[in-house]
């Protein structure tokens, strides 16, 4: 690998970002390349050992470099992310001397996957699990794989915007309104959490302050909703903290499959973590939830709720898959984030 491939991932980060309105964090991406040029991070970068893309190695930097600054541990880089202006011959030697004077932080800190823990796709998820609950009207044992700091398993305890439908928790201090380009999902029927639980390689706890700052870093700045969404969702797991395996996803999907709950709904769900996971595990969570959806029943069934991308895509895709019978339902086309929610009237009917 070479210095013009991580050029080109960081080109293609960049206009990722900008098609969700990171135009900042984008300028960042792009200039990525010629900052670490020189520096003790460089060969580092050349010689990943997986591929840039899927290991999102342009975001772990640009979280990196936003940790400097929301430690204030480089004033100079601070000040410059304040104006949230872009000017590559101001930005640039800021970079630069950041990746070096802060070089073994950094190295460190890119260890790790990029671990937003977006709120914004509980939005289109809540109405998935909804919908499991009116279908089968069995209370619900929750799971997600790729929890990070498990901010989502709480997503029955926001408040949500739809439209002029509201659901939730009135309290909840930044309501979720993303925007509609299809119908309105439904939202009605009661819906009874019997139990939560998660899994990560590198659970986060947001009760601790460290934590609580990595995860705000991989948010882009200038993006305030999103910040107040999840220091809203914070609160809420201060409050109600739901625990959290360190343990292989697949691993975890197995052992709580064969433990599951009877006369309750098990459900999986997991958002834009998919492609971190090898083609193995990928196979051994779907072939663990079809071999055990033979054995479910309308009073223990199983469902798979996932908010998952593809590189082709510029959107995720909201799937539900149910047992018994094993239908698979697209719900809808989201957006990264859940800005934006293109929900499927056609397949909520084949729900009911």
């Amino acid at each position: 690998m070479s210095l013009e491939h991580f050029r080109d991932h960081c080109a293609r980060q960049a206009a990722t970002c900008r098609r969700m309105d990171g135009d900042f964090v984008a300028h960042i991406c792009a200039l990525l390349p010629d900052a670490v040029a020189g520096t003790a991070l460089q060969d580092r970068i050349i010689h990943w050992p997986r591929d840039l893309w899927a290991d999102a190695v342009a975001l772990r930097l640009c979280g990196a470099l936003h940790r400097l600054v929301i430690d204030e541990k480089d004033a100079a880089l601070a000040r410059y992310y304040a104006k949230l202006v872009a000017d590559r011959e101001t930005a640039l030697p800021l970079m630069h001397a950041a990746l070096v004077t802060h070089a073994d932080f950094i190295d460190r800190y890119i260890d790790l996957p990029p671990q937003t823990n977006e709120i914004g796709r509980s939005a289109a998820l809540l109405p998935g699990l909804l919908a499991v609950a009116r279908r089968f009207g069995r209370p619900i044992a929750l799971y997600e794989i790729g929890s990070s700091a498990g901010l989502n398993l709480n997503m029955d305890r926001f408040c949500y915007r739809y439209g002029d439908q509201t659901w939730g928790d009135q309290g909840f201090a930044a309501p979720i309104a993303p925007r509609l380009t299809g119908a309105v999902p439904c939202l009605g029927g009661d819906m009874h959490i019997a139990s939560r639980l998660g899994c990560d390689q590198s659970p986060l706890d947001v009760r601790r302050s460290d934590d609580r700052r990595r995860l705000m870093s991989y948010l882009w700045p200038g993006q305030h909703e999103r910040f107040a969404r999840q220091a809203a969702a914070v609160e809420v797991f201060r409050g109600h903290p739901a625990p959290i395996k360190t343990m292989d996803a697949a691993d975890f999907v197995e052992a709580e499959l064969r433990a599951r709950p009877r006369g309750q709904a098990f459900v999986l769900f997991h958002s834009l973590i998919w492609s971190y996971l090898d083609d193995a595990r990928q196979q051994r969570i779907a072939t663990a939830l079809a071999k055990h959806g033979k054995s479910a029943s309308q009073e223990s069934p199983i469902a798979w709720l996932r908010l998952e991308g593809f590189e082709s895509q510029r959107h995720a895709k909201l799937q539900l898959d149910l047992w018994p019978g094993g239908d698979s339902h697209h719900l809808a086309d989201v957006e990264f984030h859940g800005r934006w929610i293109d929900w499927r009237p056609q397949a909520e009917g084949a729900l009911s």
